[in-house]
Formats: structure tokens, sequence, C-alpha cells
């Protein structure tokens, strides 16, 4: 079962910010959601609680270490629990462009001027075997067959962290920009299809983007499809409008859907918030979120200031 999403906010002089924190279980059904809403709700809390410290990449990096601590507390407390993991992506958004860390193989990417490219690496063995393939060491289909493409080399399940990747600096941002997190699930899709989808919803909301992205995950019918749990954000100008919301505000709309394999049934939890307009610290940009999963071990949390 997929947990609703989690939202805290707060609220501060000056800018809009948001932090959006995704990751994808591991370990069993049961095991795979505890550690996933472990890694979200503790990286979000961790975060929150570091609010008096102005260098947000540092905060960034306290809350992973937290994260996987709260990871390895849940196992000593729980030892059936052991062997579970998560990975991690996690975006902050402000005046200042995007920052991000990610530990695992969920994926975020930036589009912009129709070019879609990936902003973290990849610590899947998948990612190896497909650098093999581009140096013609192997064929694209070894590549692709091969049983441990999922595997991943580093992942948080409460021991030291093999592999981590920072990106601090704070990557600058444009009207038009759409941010992806997702899970791996959604690179069932190429990115020359994930781009175009974002090209023709460009002119609308993130969730109806989020839905399609699903959607077609879904209508692709692989084989023990890995689950897909999107978040995306979309910068606008300040004096733009989309959906209604006036210029200058934040929106967040939460949605998470389960899909339920045995039946067709299935369960959805929308929240929906605004926040009163205010201007962007640098140049002034909205930020739209939207986030949908159809995943068994995925969570999303999202963290708004404004």
């Amino acid at each position: 079962m997929t947990s609703p999403p989690s939202r805290s906010g707060d609220a501060t002089a000056g800018g809009n910010r948001v932090l959006v924190a995704l990751a994808d279980g591991m370990g069993g059904h049961t095991s795979g959601q505890i550690a996933s809403r472990t890694v979200c709700d503790n990286y979000v809390r961790a975060f929150a609680e570091a609010a008096a410290d102005p260098d947000v990449g540092q905060r960034m990096v306290v809350a992973l270490e937290r994260c996987n601590d709260a990871v390895a507390s849940a196992i000593a407390t729980d030892p059936s629990l052991a062997g579970m993991g998560s990975t991690l992506v996690a975006a902050h958004v402000d005046g200042e462009g995007v920052r991000w860390v990610s530990v695992g193989d969920s994926t975020l990417m930036l589009y912009r001027d129709g070019i879609l490219q990936r902003l973290n690496a990849d610590h899947s063995h998948g990612a190896i075997l497909d650098q093999q393939a581009a140096a013609g060491i192997i064929s694209e289909e070894v590549a692709r067959s091969d049983t441990r493409r999922r595997a991943l080399h580093s992942a948080l399940t409460g021991h030291p962290i093999p592999l981590q990747d920072l990106g601090l600096e704070g990557l600058p941002l444009e009207p038009g920009d759409w941010v992806i997190l997702a899970s791996d699930g959604l690179l069932t899709l190429t990115g020359d299809e994930i781009a175009t989808m974002i090209h023709d919803y460009a002119s609308g909301t993130p969730d109806r983007l989020v839905a399609a992205l699903v959607d077609a995950v879904e209508q692709r019918g692989e084989p023990n499809q890995d689950n897909t749990t999107v978040a995306a954000l979309n910068v606008v100008a300040a004096n733009g409008s989309m959906s209604g919301a006036e210029g200058g505000a934040m929106s967040v709309t939460d949605k998470s859907t389960r899909i339920l394999p045995e039946t067709d049934a299935t369960e959805t939890v929308e929240r929906a918030g605004s926040a009163a307009p205010g201007g962007d610290e640098a140049g002034g940009s909205t930020l739209w979120i939207a986030g949908l999963g159809v995943a068994i071990l995925a969570a999303v949390a999202v963290w708004l200031l404004v």
C-alpha cells in the first residue's frame, strides 16, 4: 500500500522555497513501505529542524545522514525489518535554483527548451552496463537483458552509505523549466518519450503531466514492471497564471494512487493547498508541484515554505 504523501509547512518572510523528497523502498512489500516512509518523513523532519542553518546544502547532507540513521533505528527496534532499505532523491528549489542529494536509482530530471537531462547519478548496476555498452565493451542487448540491471550499488540501509550524489551549489532555473523526480519505474519510458509528454502537457498543470506519465508506464504493460512514483515541478513567471491560480502564488497538489494487482480497485487520496502571493528571491518565479504514484513501496514528502 502506498502511504499518502505527507506535507508540513512553515512561513518565513521572502521567497518561495520547496523541498521534495522521493523514496523507493525495498525488502518486501511491508518492509519496503516502512523503509520509504521512514526515509521520507525523517529527511523532511531533519531538514525542517535545521531551519536556523543558512547553508541549505549542509542541511540537505545532514538530513540524509539522519534518515539513514532512522532506518538503522527502525531495524534495531524490529529485527524482522533487517534487509530493508530505500533509495532517496531530494530536491530543494528556491530563488538560487535546484539543489539535490540522491542515493540509489531514483531519478532527478530537468526539462528545458525541449531538452531533457538527468541531473543526478544512477547508482544501479544498469548504469554501469549502459556505460559498458556505450563504450562497445558489451552489446546494447546484453546491457538491457542483464538480470542484474536493477541491483543497487548504494541505498539507505542503516549502514554507511557507499555512494552519494550531491548537487549542492544550486543549478539556476528559468521560467518554463520542469523538474521531475521519479522512481526508476518511470524509466520504462525512454527519455525522448518523457520529453515529448512534458512538451505536450506543458500548458497544463503538473498533476495532469504526472498522471499522463504514470498512465503511459501502465499502458506499456511490461512484465515485472517496477513501481512508478513521479513528482513534477513547473517554474513559471511570477506574473503568469496557470489553472486559474493567481500569479505569484505557490500552489501545491499532492495525489497518491494505489493500484491493487489482484483487482481493479483503486484508492486515491488528494490534498491541495495554496499560499498567499509572494515574489521569489531571484526574479520572481512561481513553483507548481504535483505527485502521483502507482507504487506499493514508494513515498513522497513535500515541505513547503512561502
